[in-house]
């Protein structure tokens, strides 16, 4: 970002430019009231001719804006085209947005969120606890994984995938635990799982939840779209379970019951 501000004309040095992609999503572009300089990086071309459909979009920007057109080559894979471009939103803008971020009630805050989830991870910790041992690492039906089997997926992806958003580094996706086909050794680290998520999740700003992310350089979604995509699969193969525990004759719990 320093080379890129370093070749900017003068006038514009100080700047605080904001990356947009525009490649992956145009939603994301101000209106052009919003804009008082943009930067348009455009990697590995030529000319601009490549990109007929963001240009036609900048072009409705450019009519209100100062931008500055600048190639950025060596920075993005070989024969690859995109072009990234770099608001500076005004000040006057920029306070508003603040202004009605405060004024506009969460429908849900991080800390609810967090509370939702761990009530969900306490309903199938339950869950684990009402299948008999044998049965938590032998039975199946109809071919699908044990219970056991399914633990180790949510104790996978769970704290590690937290940790991963929290602190930025990509992790391989890894679902197998030494538990030595003991049920209490899988309850411990899932109760090891829970302080790992609270610890991480202290550390996620509220501002993060829109950010992109890879998770476990697999799966691309927004930070909330990832977090509800570990709650929906464990209630997901907690459904399993329930079927499990009632071919077996044993009463699950509660599911109301977080």
């Amino acid at each position: 970002m320093t080379t890129l501000c370093q070749q900017l004309p003068t006038e514009y040095a100080g700047c605080a430019f904001r990356p947009i992609d525009l490649s992956k999503n145009f939603k994301t572009f101000p209106s052009r009231k919003d804009l008082s300089v943009g930067v348009v990086v455009l990697h590995q071309a030529s000319n601009f001719s490549h990109t007929p459909l963001i240009m036609k979009r900048l072009r409705f920007f450019k009519k209100n804006s100062a931008f500055h057109f600048t190639t950025d080559k060596g920075l993005s894979p070989i024969d690859s085209t995109f072009v990234q471009v770099f608001i500076n939103i005004n000040k006057s803008t920029m306070e508003n947005i603040v202004d009605q971020s405060k004024k506009t009630p969460a429908v849900i805050t991080p800390t609810e969120l967090l509370e939702h989830w761990q009530g969900h991870r306490k309903l199938t910790r339950r869950v684990i606890e009402a299948f008999p041992e044998e049965a938590f690492f032998k039975y199946s039906i109809g071919g699908m994984r044990t219970f056991a089997e399914l633990t180790m997926e949510l104790l996978g992806i769970a704290a590690p995938g937290i940790r991963e958003i929290a602190t930025g580094t990509t992790s391989q996706l890894d679902e197998h635990f030494d538990h030595g086909n003991s049920k209490e050794k899988l309850l411990a680290l899932w109760d090891e799982a829970t302080d790992q998520i609270n610890a991480s999740w202290a550390t996620i700003g509220p501002e993060r939840f829109h950010e992109t992310i890879n998770t476990f350089g697999l799966y691309e979604s927004s930070v909330f779209s990832a977090i509800l995509y570990f709650i929906d699969n464990e209630i997901h193969h907690r459904g399993q379970g329930y079927v499990y525990l009632r071919a077996l004759g044993v009463e699950p719990p509660a599911f109301f019951e977080r």
